[in-house]
């Protein structure tokens, strides 16, 4: 099942779109994604342990 933020990439399938214009848009789409992962509160929580993960990782 695609996920609801991962569709509305597929509205950029049909575009013509190349060079800085392609960076441009996939900048944008990833920005968004980013933006609904940050407000996912199941996602907020693996981040904090990988967050502590690595921050052990670095001291060792």
């Amino acid at each position: 099942m695609i996920k609801p933020c991962m569709k509305k990439g597929s509205y950029f399938e049909g575009l013509n779109v190349v060079g800085k214009n392609a960076v441009d848009v996939t900048r944008i789409v990833a920005s968004g994604i980013v933006a609904t992962l940050h407000s996912n509160p199941a996602f907020l929580v693996q981040l904090a342990k990988a967050k502590a993960e690595f921050a052990k990782l670095q001291h060792a």
